[in-house]
């Protein structure tokens, strides 16, 4: 057979290639006959390692001789050759076969080896980059862990600004729950002096001398002589006994002072003055037909006992007041109670007309045993009233301190 030229720059396999070829062609050189035995290797016979050098060919067989090459031609061997020197001898071919062998698991090994190793490197570089993988992996989860560090200290500073926003803020509150603490408790002992003054009781010579929150009284058989101790001046030398608060403050004091002996109409009357630094105002009456007068007047309303007021622009709506059932009764209206009033003739009884002063309407309506209505207080009455079921009257009543008067018009 023919074995194919190889080249240093070829690769492993194709060596490996070449050199199972040559192994088959040695084999073929045995012909088929018994393998000889291991002979050592000796002369030119190395030459074969060199796919360029030349093998020195004599002997038998017969017309074969010179130089060959193992990648040129073929070649009988002569298993009767014992020669060491001529490569158709079987010594020689049974040389080549053991050199060629041993190359052969020599490449062999190396190819395994370098399989090996190539699995080894593989492994390595799997491992590596598992490696690498964890290694990644761990920076990611740091990163991770990092950022979240970094929230939870974002997020302790704010809790932290908070906190210390909310401290000045309850110290605030704080001072401003003690400062009403204080207040309270101040108002509270002010309020017990003034409890304690006003449930004292004091007798006192002079309304100068009288302690402000507390009650004090005086009495004298003599008004001029209450009048000398700075009480207020009734007229007259009637007895007279004085009840008086004192309020406000050292320079700044208010008093009131009420009669209460029941002399000349003078019973509850009530008086007040007012201190200002050493200087006492007069005592003034305390009235209140005067204050509703005062606040008629400021809210430009009808006035009490004034008189040519108006003209008024202004009406008010007026609901009748209901004085009941007449039957068995006297009846006496009060102008005073409200400008028009009804009165239910269900029996016989007596409508007065009393001492009230005023002027009103009435209005008398006849129902089931309407009875006759007695008038005679009246200083005039005009008109009548039937006792018809169904008759409605309408009264105009006028009382005074001279007369009285009833005009009765029939309605219905």
């Amino acid at each position: 057979m023919t074995i194919t030229l190889v080249s240093l720059t070829d690769t492993f396999l194709y060596w490996l290639l070449r050199t199972n070829d040559a192994i088959s062609a040695i084999n073929g050189l045995s012909n088929g006959s018994t393998a000889v035995a291991n002979t050592t290797i000796t002369g030119n016979i190395t030459n074969i390692v060199s796919n360029n050098q030349g093998i020195l060919v004599t002997g038998s067989p017969t017309g074969v001789s010179g130089t060959i090459y193992l990648n040129t031609g073929t070649l009988d061997v002569d298993p009767n050759d014992t020669s060491t020197s001529n490569i158709a001898s079987a010594n020689v071919v049974n040389s080549i076969h053991i050199v060629a062998w041993s190359a052969f698991n020599k490449a062999n090994n190396a190819v395994l080896d370098a399989q090996g190793a190539y699995g080894q490197a593989n492994i390595a570089t799997l491992t590596a980059q598992g490696a690498y993988g964890q290694a990644n992996n761990a920076v990611l989860d740091a990163q991770g862990a990092y950022g979240q560090a970094n929230i939870a200290t974002l997020t302790a500073q704010g809790a932290y600004g908070q906190a210390n926003i909310a401290v000045p803020t309850s110290q605030s509150a704080f001072n401003q729950a003690n400062n009403a603490v204080l207040d309270a408790q101040g108002a509270f002992n002010q309020a017990n002096t003034a409890y304690n003054n006003m449930s004292s009781y004091a007798n006192i010579t002079d309304a100068n001398n009288a302690v402000i929150g507390q009650i004090s009284s005086y009495n004298n058989a003599n008004n001029q002589v209450a009048v000398a101790a700075n009480f207020p001046d009734l007229g007259g030398t009637g007895p007279v006994w004085w009840n008086l608060f004192a309020y406000g403050g050292p320079t700044r004091i208010t008093q009131l002072a009420t009669q209460a002996f029941n002399v000349s109409n003078y019973q509850s009357k009530s008086f007040v003055r007012s201190l200002h630094d050493t200087t006492w105002s007069a005592w003034k009456e305390i009235d209140s037909d005067v204050a509703v007068s005062a606040f008629a007047k400021a809210n430009n309303s009808l006035q009490y006992n004034v008189e040519l007021q108006g003209p008024a622009t202004g009406g008010v709506n007026i609901t009748s007041k209901d004085l009941g059932n007449l039957s068995g009764q006297t009846i006496t209206p009060n102008p005073g109670s409200r400008g028009i009033q009804k009165i239910t003739n269900n029996g016989a009884g007596t409508i007065a007309p009393g001492t009230n002063y005023g002027a009103y309407i009435l209005e008398i309506i006849n129902t089931t045993g309407a009875g006759a209505i007695t008038l005679s207080g009246w200083t005039k009455v005009s008109g009548s009233i039937d006792t018809t079921t169904t008759s409605k009257f309408e009264c105009h009543c006028v009382v005074t301190a001279d007369f009285s008067a009833m005009i009765i018009l029939k309605v219905v």
